[in-house]
Protein backbone atom coordinates (compact mmCIF):
# COMPACT_ATOMS: atom_id res chain seq x y z
CA UNK A 1 0.00 0.00 0.00
CA UNK A 2 0.90 3.48 -0.41
CA UNK A 3 0.28 6.37 1.88
CA UNK A 4 0.46 9.91 0.81
CA UNK A 5 2.09 11.19 3.72
CA UNK A 6 4.18 9.88 7.07
CA UNK A 7 1.22 10.32 9.08
CA UNK A 8 -0.70 8.16 6.39
CA UNK A 9 2.26 5.86 6.79
CA UNK A 10 1.99 5.76 10.26
CA UNK A 11 -1.53 5.22 10.43
CA UNK A 12 -1.46 2.04 8.06
CA UNK A 13 0.95 0.55 10.32
CA UNK A 14 -0.31 1.02 13.38
CA UNK A 15 -3.56 -0.46 11.55
CA UNK A 16 -1.27 -3.42 10.19
CA UNK A 17 0.03 -3.85 13.32
CA UNK A 18 -2.80 -3.87 15.56
CA UNK A 19 -4.61 -6.49 13.71
CA UNK A 20 -6.59 -4.17 12.22
CA UNK A 21 -6.09 -5.20 8.47
CA UNK A 22 -7.95 -8.48 7.07
CA UNK A 23 -6.08 -10.19 3.85
CA UNK A 24 -7.89 -12.91 1.98
CA UNK A 25 -6.07 -15.14 -0.43
CA UNK A 26 -7.43 -17.43 -2.98
CA UNK A 27 -5.11 -20.46 -4.16
CA UNK A 28 -5.31 -23.86 -5.70
CA UNK A 29 -4.50 -26.66 -3.74
CA UNK A 30 -4.53 -30.72 -3.16
CA UNK A 31 -5.82 -32.42 -0.01
CA UNK A 32 -3.67 -35.30 1.19
CA UNK A 33 -7.04 -37.11 2.10
CA UNK A 34 -10.11 -35.56 2.35
CA UNK A 35 -10.85 -32.62 4.88
CA UNK A 36 -13.41 -30.51 6.17
CA UNK A 37 -14.71 -27.16 4.31
CA UNK A 38 -13.60 -25.08 6.77
CA UNK A 39 -10.76 -25.03 9.48
CA UNK A 40 -8.34 -22.87 11.29
CA UNK A 41 -4.73 -23.65 11.73
CA UNK A 42 -3.04 -21.47 14.70
CA UNK A 43 0.68 -22.68 14.22
CA UNK A 44 3.09 -20.03 15.86
CA UNK A 45 6.27 -19.54 13.05
CA UNK A 46 9.55 -18.64 13.37
CA UNK A 47 12.22 -17.73 10.38
CA UNK A 48 14.70 -20.53 9.67
CA UNK A 49 18.18 -18.99 10.60
CA UNK A 50 19.47 -20.38 7.73
CA UNK A 51 17.19 -20.52 4.99
CA UNK A 52 14.13 -18.57 3.35
CA UNK A 53 11.62 -20.19 5.20
CA UNK A 54 9.70 -19.96 8.14
CA UNK A 55 9.45 -22.98 10.89
CA UNK A 56 6.37 -24.37 13.50
CA UNK A 57 7.95 -23.31 16.57
CA UNK A 58 5.63 -23.07 19.72
CA UNK A 59 8.13 -22.15 22.18
CA UNK A 60 9.30 -19.38 20.17
CA UNK A 61 7.57 -18.83 17.21
CA UNK A 62 5.29 -15.56 16.94
CA UNK A 63 1.97 -15.93 16.77
CA UNK A 64 0.01 -16.76 13.90
CA UNK A 65 -3.46 -18.30 12.38
CA UNK A 66 -5.16 -18.75 9.25
CA UNK A 67 -8.23 -20.29 8.79
CA UNK A 68 -9.25 -22.17 5.56
CA UNK A 69 -12.65 -22.10 3.35
CA UNK A 70 -13.21 -24.82 0.17
CA UNK A 71 -14.41 -22.80 -2.19
CA UNK A 72 -14.60 -25.42 -4.80
CA UNK A 73 -13.96 -28.84 -5.76
CA UNK A 74 -13.02 -29.52 -9.13
CA UNK A 75 -10.64 -32.33 -11.05
CA UNK A 76 -8.35 -34.87 -10.02
CA UNK A 77 -8.94 -33.97 -6.17
CA UNK A 78 -7.77 -30.28 -6.84
CA UNK A 79 -10.47 -27.16 -5.24
CA UNK A 80 -9.82 -23.71 -5.21
CA UNK A 81 -9.56 -22.83 -1.54
CA UNK A 82 -9.74 -19.21 0.47
CA UNK A 83 -7.43 -18.29 3.41
CA UNK A 84 -8.15 -15.29 5.93
CA UNK A 85 -5.61 -13.78 8.12
CA UNK A 86 -5.80 -10.81 10.33
CA UNK A 87 -1.76 -10.43 10.65
CA UNK A 88 0.42 -11.98 7.65
CA UNK A 89 3.68 -13.32 8.18
CA UNK A 90 5.91 -13.97 5.23
CA UNK A 91 5.10 -17.65 4.24
CA UNK A 92 1.91 -17.74 6.37
CA UNK A 93 -0.48 -19.52 4.35
CA UNK A 94 2.19 -22.12 2.48
CA UNK A 95 3.58 -23.85 5.88
CA UNK A 96 -0.27 -23.40 7.44
CA UNK A 97 -1.59 -25.03 4.36
CA UNK A 98 1.40 -27.61 4.67
CA UNK A 99 0.85 -28.55 8.29
CA UNK A 100 -2.84 -29.20 7.81
CA UNK A 101 -2.31 -31.67 4.77
CA UNK A 102 -2.62 -28.99 1.70
CA UNK A 103 -0.60 -28.92 -0.95
CA UNK A 104 -0.72 -25.82 -2.93
CA UNK A 105 0.45 -25.94 -6.65
CA UNK A 106 3.89 -24.95 -7.51
CA UNK A 107 4.58 -24.62 -4.35
CA UNK A 108 8.05 -25.94 -3.55
CA UNK A 109 9.49 -25.03 -0.06
CA UNK A 110 7.05 -26.54 2.47
CA UNK A 111 5.29 -29.41 -0.04
CA UNK A 112 6.16 -30.36 -3.58
CA UNK A 113 3.14 -30.67 -5.96
CA UNK A 114 3.60 -29.50 -9.63
CA UNK A 115 0.38 -28.20 -11.47
CA UNK A 116 -1.28 -30.92 -13.72
CA UNK A 117 -0.14 -30.84 -17.88
CA UNK A 118 -2.42 -30.30 -20.50
CA UNK A 119 -2.40 -34.02 -21.34
CA UNK A 120 -3.30 -34.51 -17.41
CA UNK A 121 -6.70 -33.20 -17.76
CA UNK A 122 -6.92 -34.43 -21.14
CA UNK A 123 -6.92 -30.75 -23.22
CA UNK A 124 -3.81 -31.78 -25.00
CA UNK A 125 -3.65 -30.79 -29.12
CA UNK A 126 -0.19 -30.88 -29.84
CA UNK A 127 2.78 -32.58 -29.06
CA UNK A 128 4.45 -29.95 -26.85
CA UNK A 129 1.37 -29.93 -24.30
CA UNK A 130 2.50 -33.27 -22.88
CA UNK A 131 5.26 -31.50 -20.61
CA UNK A 132 2.93 -27.92 -20.51
CA UNK A 133 1.41 -27.46 -16.84
CA UNK A 134 -1.53 -25.25 -16.66
CA UNK A 135 0.22 -23.04 -14.10
CA UNK A 136 3.34 -21.96 -13.97
CA UNK A 137 3.99 -19.52 -10.36
CA UNK A 138 2.80 -20.42 -7.08
CA UNK A 139 -1.04 -20.92 -7.39
CA UNK A 140 -1.34 -18.26 -4.47
CA UNK A 141 -3.43 -14.90 -5.21
CA UNK A 142 -4.15 -11.86 -2.23
CA UNK A 143 -7.82 -11.36 -3.36
CA UNK A 144 -9.14 -8.50 -1.07
CA UNK A 145 -7.23 -6.76 1.47
CA UNK A 146 -9.70 -4.88 4.17
CA UNK A 147 -8.99 -2.30 6.63
CA UNK A 148 -9.91 0.75 8.80
CA UNK A 149 -7.61 3.48 10.53
CA UNK A 150 -7.85 2.96 14.33
CA UNK A 151 -9.36 6.89 14.53
CA UNK A 152 -10.94 6.83 12.08
CA UNK A 153 -15.22 6.79 11.94
CA UNK A 154 -15.36 5.96 8.49
CA UNK A 155 -16.37 3.25 6.68
CA UNK A 156 -14.22 -0.35 6.24
CA UNK A 157 -11.33 0.44 3.16
CA UNK A 158 -11.67 -2.46 0.87
CA UNK A 159 -9.05 -3.29 -2.13
CA UNK A 160 -9.99 -5.92 -4.19
CA UNK A 161 -7.26 -7.60 -6.29
CA UNK A 162 -8.44 -9.57 -9.89
CA UNK A 163 -7.05 -12.93 -10.56
CA UNK A 164 -5.04 -13.06 -13.17
CA UNK A 165 -5.71 -14.26 -16.59
CA UNK A 166 -3.32 -17.52 -16.15
CA UNK A 167 -5.00 -17.91 -12.73
CA UNK A 168 -8.65 -17.99 -13.98
CA UNK A 169 -7.77 -20.57 -16.84
CA UNK A 170 -5.99 -22.65 -14.14
CA UNK A 171 -9.69 -22.87 -12.57
CA UNK A 172 -11.20 -23.33 -15.48
CA UNK A 173 -9.28 -26.48 -16.66
CA UNK A 174 -9.46 -27.91 -12.93
CA UNK A 175 -13.68 -27.12 -13.46
CA UNK A 176 -13.28 -24.72 -10.43
CA UNK A 177 -14.85 -21.76 -11.86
Amino acid sequence: LYAKSKAALADLRNAYGSGLMKFKFHFLAQAKTQMEDMFEIDTPLLPHQNKCQMIPSISKGKQSKTKFSCINRGFDGWALWEANVNFFRPHQIRIHAALSGLKLMNECIYSVVKAPTLKMIGMQKKMEDFKTPIFSDLALHLSRLEFKYPESKESLNKVKVPQSKSFRLACKYLHLL
